[in-house]
Protein backbone atom coordinates (compact mmCIF):
# COMPACT_ATOMS: atom_id res chain seq x y z
CA UNK A 1 0.00 0.00 0.00
CA UNK A 2 2.56 2.42 0.67
CA UNK A 3 4.15 1.50 -2.20
CA UNK A 4 1.30 2.29 -4.61
CA UNK A 5 1.17 5.67 -2.52
CA UNK A 6 4.61 6.19 -3.02
CA UNK A 7 3.94 5.76 -7.36
CA UNK A 8 1.03 8.07 -7.33
CA UNK A 9 3.01 10.69 -5.98
CA UNK A 10 5.53 10.25 -8.70
CA UNK A 11 4.56 12.67 -12.02
CA UNK A 12 6.49 11.13 -14.82
CA UNK A 13 5.14 13.81 -17.25
CA UNK A 14 5.44 16.85 -16.11
CA UNK A 15 6.58 18.85 -12.89
CA UNK A 16 9.48 21.22 -12.22
CA UNK A 17 12.29 18.99 -13.47
CA UNK A 18 10.77 16.69 -16.34
CA UNK A 19 14.04 15.80 -17.82
CA UNK A 20 15.92 15.01 -14.60
CA UNK A 21 12.61 11.99 -14.62
CA UNK A 22 13.02 11.05 -18.12
CA UNK A 23 16.64 10.82 -17.18
CA UNK A 24 15.87 8.38 -14.37
CA UNK A 25 14.02 6.33 -16.67
CA UNK A 26 16.62 5.94 -19.65
CA UNK A 27 18.73 5.46 -17.20
CA UNK A 28 16.72 2.32 -15.14
CA UNK A 29 15.52 0.69 -18.96
CA UNK A 30 19.54 1.01 -20.06
CA UNK A 31 20.53 -1.25 -16.79
CA UNK A 32 17.73 -3.64 -16.72
CA UNK A 33 18.14 -4.37 -20.85
CA UNK A 34 21.97 -4.11 -20.29
CA UNK A 35 21.70 -6.91 -17.32
CA UNK A 36 19.31 -9.04 -20.04
CA UNK A 37 21.75 -8.91 -22.83
CA UNK A 38 24.56 -10.33 -20.34
CA UNK A 39 22.30 -13.06 -19.45
CA UNK A 40 22.10 -13.84 -22.60
CA UNK A 41 25.78 -13.45 -23.42
CA UNK A 42 26.47 -16.25 -20.79
CA UNK A 43 23.77 -18.41 -21.36
CA UNK A 44 23.47 -18.52 -25.09
CA UNK A 45 26.87 -17.34 -26.26
CA UNK A 46 25.03 -13.73 -27.95
CA UNK A 47 23.65 -10.82 -26.28
CA UNK A 48 20.91 -10.94 -28.74
CA UNK A 49 19.48 -15.00 -28.32
CA UNK A 50 16.54 -14.68 -26.40
CA UNK A 51 16.46 -18.78 -25.75
CA UNK A 52 18.68 -22.13 -26.83
CA UNK A 53 18.24 -23.35 -29.81
CA UNK A 54 19.32 -26.88 -29.14
CA UNK A 55 16.80 -29.21 -30.24
CA UNK A 56 15.08 -31.80 -27.88
CA UNK A 57 15.53 -35.38 -27.55
CA UNK A 58 13.30 -37.42 -25.48
CA UNK A 59 14.73 -40.91 -26.23
CA UNK A 60 11.73 -41.23 -29.15
CA UNK A 61 12.99 -38.75 -31.76
CA UNK A 62 16.40 -39.69 -32.66
CA UNK A 63 15.54 -40.53 -36.36
CA UNK A 64 13.34 -37.30 -36.10
CA UNK A 65 16.36 -35.17 -35.42
CA UNK A 66 18.68 -37.61 -37.93
CA UNK A 67 16.44 -36.60 -41.17
CA UNK A 68 16.27 -32.60 -40.19
CA UNK A 69 19.79 -32.39 -39.40
CA UNK A 70 20.27 -30.06 -42.67
CA UNK A 71 18.28 -27.72 -41.19
CA UNK A 72 19.12 -27.99 -37.96
CA UNK A 73 22.81 -27.17 -38.62
CA UNK A 74 21.76 -23.90 -41.14
CA UNK A 75 19.89 -22.73 -37.82
CA UNK A 76 23.01 -23.43 -35.73
CA UNK A 77 24.94 -21.44 -38.40
CA UNK A 78 22.37 -18.23 -38.73
CA UNK A 79 20.47 -18.82 -35.05
CA UNK A 80 18.16 -15.60 -35.71
CA UNK A 81 16.43 -17.47 -38.70
CA UNK A 82 15.54 -20.41 -36.40
CA UNK A 83 14.75 -18.70 -33.00
CA UNK A 84 11.48 -18.52 -32.21
CA UNK A 85 11.74 -15.23 -30.19
CA UNK A 86 14.03 -12.45 -31.49
CA UNK A 87 14.24 -8.64 -32.32
CA UNK A 88 15.72 -9.70 -35.90
CA UNK A 89 11.95 -10.99 -37.15
CA UNK A 90 10.53 -7.42 -35.58
CA UNK A 91 10.18 -6.48 -39.27
CA UNK A 92 8.27 -9.07 -40.70
CA UNK A 93 6.06 -9.20 -37.37
CA UNK A 94 5.64 -5.34 -36.98
CA UNK A 95 4.06 -5.49 -40.62
CA UNK A 96 2.37 -8.33 -39.92
CA UNK A 97 0.48 -7.09 -36.58
CA UNK A 98 -0.27 -3.89 -38.02
CA UNK A 99 -1.08 -3.28 -41.65
CA UNK A 100 -0.88 -6.60 -43.43
CA UNK A 101 -4.23 -7.14 -44.86
CA UNK A 102 -4.79 -10.73 -43.54
CA UNK A 103 -4.13 -9.77 -40.03
CA UNK A 104 -3.08 -6.56 -39.35
CA UNK A 105 -5.12 -4.64 -36.99
CA UNK A 106 -5.03 -1.33 -38.44
CA UNK A 107 -5.92 -2.63 -42.02
CA UNK A 108 -8.75 -4.78 -40.30
CA UNK A 109 -10.06 -2.21 -37.95
CA UNK A 110 -8.20 1.59 -39.47
CA UNK A 111 -10.04 3.34 -36.32
CA UNK A 112 -7.73 1.42 -33.82
CA UNK A 113 -4.92 3.73 -36.00
CA UNK A 114 -6.76 6.70 -34.66
CA UNK A 115 -6.59 5.52 -31.12
CA UNK A 116 -2.91 5.85 -31.70
CA UNK A 117 -3.10 9.45 -33.51
CA UNK A 118 -4.84 10.59 -30.71
CA UNK A 119 -2.83 10.23 -28.29
CA UNK A 120 -0.30 13.41 -30.00
CA UNK A 121 -3.70 15.58 -30.10
CA UNK A 122 -3.97 14.96 -26.05
CA UNK A 123 -0.20 14.59 -25.46
CA UNK A 124 -0.73 18.10 -23.19
CA UNK A 125 -3.62 16.11 -21.09
CA UNK A 126 -1.85 12.93 -20.18
CA UNK A 127 -2.01 11.62 -17.68
CA UNK A 128 -0.66 8.60 -16.08
CA UNK A 129 -3.96 5.51 -17.11
CA UNK A 130 -3.08 6.82 -20.53
CA UNK A 131 0.53 6.88 -20.27
CA UNK A 132 -0.01 3.06 -18.56
CA UNK A 133 -2.61 1.84 -21.54
CA UNK A 134 0.44 3.14 -24.22
CA UNK A 135 3.03 1.37 -22.72
CA UNK A 136 0.85 -2.01 -22.63
CA UNK A 137 -0.59 -1.92 -26.01
CA UNK A 138 3.71 -1.27 -27.17
CA UNK A 139 4.73 -4.06 -25.30
CA UNK A 140 1.95 -6.42 -26.43
CA UNK A 141 2.77 -5.03 -30.31
CA UNK A 142 6.33 -5.29 -29.81
CA UNK A 143 6.64 -8.97 -27.68
CA UNK A 144 4.57 -10.72 -30.65
CA UNK A 145 6.23 -9.06 -33.40
CA UNK A 146 9.24 -10.81 -32.19
CA UNK A 147 8.01 -14.11 -32.46
CA UNK A 148 9.22 -15.86 -35.95
CA UNK A 149 5.49 -16.66 -36.82
CA UNK A 150 3.13 -13.92 -35.46
CA UNK A 151 0.48 -14.48 -37.72
CA UNK A 152 -1.79 -16.51 -35.20
CA UNK A 153 -2.94 -19.62 -37.39
CA UNK A 154 -6.03 -19.43 -39.17
CA UNK A 155 -7.52 -16.69 -37.07
CA UNK A 156 -9.65 -14.19 -38.58
CA UNK A 157 -7.54 -11.36 -37.41
CA UNK A 158 -4.59 -10.77 -35.47
CA UNK A 159 -5.09 -12.64 -32.10
CA UNK A 160 -2.36 -11.97 -30.58
CA UNK A 161 -3.36 -8.62 -29.93
CA UNK A 162 -6.54 -9.17 -28.22
CA UNK A 163 -5.03 -7.67 -24.96
CA UNK A 164 -4.60 -4.42 -26.32
CA UNK A 165 -8.21 -3.85 -27.84
CA UNK A 166 -9.61 -2.86 -24.75
CA UNK A 167 -6.89 0.08 -24.44
CA UNK A 168 -7.52 1.36 -28.07
CA UNK A 169 -11.23 0.79 -27.69
CA UNK A 170 -11.05 3.26 -24.66
CA UNK A 171 -8.88 5.58 -26.97
CA UNK A 172 -10.82 5.73 -29.87
CA UNK A 173 -13.88 6.62 -27.58
CA UNK A 174 -11.33 9.56 -26.48
CA UNK A 175 -10.71 10.19 -30.43
CA UNK A 176 -14.38 10.37 -30.86
CA UNK A 177 -15.23 12.66 -27.86
CA UNK A 178 -12.97 15.19 -29.45
CA UNK A 179 -14.58 18.45 -30.01
CA UNK A 180 -13.25 18.67 -33.16
CA UNK A 181 -15.70 17.42 -36.09
CA UNK A 182 -12.69 16.03 -38.17
CA UNK A 183 -12.37 13.69 -35.42
CA UNK A 184 -15.67 12.79 -35.16
CA UNK A 185 -16.21 11.97 -38.54
CA UNK A 186 -12.68 10.38 -38.93
CA UNK A 187 -13.44 7.80 -35.59
CA UNK A 188 -17.12 7.26 -37.78
CA UNK A 189 -16.03 6.30 -40.97
CA UNK A 190 -13.23 3.79 -39.86
CA UNK A 191 -15.59 2.59 -37.16
CA UNK A 192 -18.00 1.87 -40.39
CA UNK A 193 -15.07 0.01 -42.19
CA UNK A 194 -13.98 -1.55 -39.28
CA UNK A 195 -17.64 -3.08 -38.74
CA UNK A 196 -18.16 -4.22 -42.12
CA UNK A 197 -14.96 -6.07 -41.02
CA UNK A 198 -15.95 -7.69 -38.16
CA UNK A 199 -19.49 -8.52 -39.09
CA UNK A 200 -18.47 -10.65 -42.25
CA UNK A 201 -15.74 -12.51 -39.87
CA UNK A 202 -18.79 -13.04 -37.04
CA UNK A 203 -21.82 -14.34 -39.96
CA UNK A 204 -18.90 -16.20 -41.65
CA UNK A 205 -16.13 -18.30 -40.00
CA UNK A 206 -13.14 -16.79 -37.38
CA UNK A 207 -11.30 -20.13 -38.94
CA UNK A 208 -9.24 -18.66 -41.99
CA UNK A 209 -6.59 -20.50 -44.27
CA UNK A 210 -3.16 -17.86 -44.49
CA UNK A 211 -3.20 -18.39 -48.07
CA UNK A 212 -7.19 -17.95 -49.30
CA UNK A 213 -8.55 -14.82 -50.67
CA UNK A 214 -11.43 -13.99 -48.78
CA UNK A 215 -11.59 -9.88 -49.59
CA UNK A 216 -14.70 -8.69 -51.94
CA UNK A 217 -15.50 -5.13 -52.17
CA UNK A 218 -12.77 -4.23 -49.56
CA UNK A 219 -14.35 -5.93 -47.04
CA UNK A 220 -12.92 -9.29 -45.64
CA UNK A 221 -14.30 -12.56 -45.40
CA UNK A 222 -17.21 -10.63 -47.81
CA UNK A 223 -16.63 -13.31 -50.60
CA UNK A 224 -18.20 -15.65 -48.58
CA UNK A 225 -21.23 -13.21 -47.64
CA UNK A 226 -21.85 -13.18 -51.18
CA UNK A 227 -21.81 -17.37 -51.85
CA UNK A 228 -23.87 -17.64 -48.96
CA UNK A 229 -21.37 -19.43 -46.91
CA UNK A 230 -22.35 -19.03 -42.96
CA UNK A 231 -20.87 -19.97 -39.64
CA UNK A 232 -24.09 -18.59 -37.94
CA UNK A 233 -26.23 -20.85 -36.34
CA UNK A 234 -29.25 -18.51 -35.81
CA UNK A 235 -28.86 -17.45 -39.56
CA UNK A 236 -28.42 -21.39 -40.41
CA UNK A 237 -31.61 -22.65 -38.56
CA UNK A 238 -33.63 -19.65 -38.49
CA UNK A 239 -32.90 -17.18 -41.22
CA UNK A 240 -31.43 -18.81 -44.12
CA UNK A 241 -35.25 -20.19 -45.59
CA UNK A 242 -36.46 -16.90 -45.88
CA UNK A 243 -33.82 -14.14 -46.37
CA UNK A 244 -30.09 -14.28 -48.09
CA UNK A 245 -27.31 -13.86 -46.03
CA UNK A 246 -25.90 -10.53 -47.88
CA UNK A 247 -29.37 -9.05 -46.41
CA UNK A 248 -28.97 -10.15 -42.98
CA UNK A 249 -25.59 -8.74 -43.41
CA UNK A 250 -27.02 -5.52 -44.18
CA UNK A 251 -29.74 -5.26 -42.22
CA UNK A 252 -27.17 -5.56 -38.92
CA UNK A 253 -24.62 -3.27 -40.56
CA UNK A 254 -27.37 -0.46 -41.07
CA UNK A 255 -28.58 -0.84 -37.61
CA UNK A 256 -24.75 -0.91 -35.65
CA UNK A 257 -24.13 2.21 -38.25
CA UNK A 258 -27.18 3.97 -36.54
CA UNK A 259 -25.95 2.88 -33.25
CA UNK A 260 -22.49 4.51 -34.63
CA UNK A 261 -24.40 7.75 -35.30
CA UNK A 262 -26.28 8.44 -32.30
CA UNK A 263 -23.18 7.41 -30.26
CA UNK A 264 -20.60 9.83 -31.73
CA UNK A 265 -22.94 12.71 -33.62
CA UNK A 266 -26.61 12.34 -31.91
CA UNK A 267 -25.03 12.01 -27.84
CA UNK A 268 -25.78 15.25 -25.94
CA UNK A 269 -23.87 14.37 -23.28
CA UNK A 270 -20.23 14.63 -23.81
CA UNK A 271 -17.60 13.57 -20.86
CA UNK A 272 -14.45 15.60 -20.24
CA UNK A 273 -11.50 15.11 -22.75
CA UNK A 274 -9.03 13.73 -20.33
CA UNK A 275 -11.55 11.18 -18.15
CA UNK A 276 -12.55 7.78 -18.77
Amino acid sequence: MALFQKFEQINLLGGKAPLKRLALIITVGAVLLGSKALYNHLAFGNWKQLSNLLPEYNGRNLGFLELNSEREAKNKSNPFDGQSLSIFHLRHGLYTLTISPRYGIFALSPVFFLSILVVFALRKEMRREHLVMIIAIAANILLYASFKDPNGGWSFGSRYLVPSMPFLSILAVLAANLKNAGWRIGVFLTCLYSTANALSGALTTSSLSPWSDSYAYGIKNFKFVLDGISGSFFYNEVLKSGISLVSYWLILFIILAAILVYLIFGSKTQAPRNSF
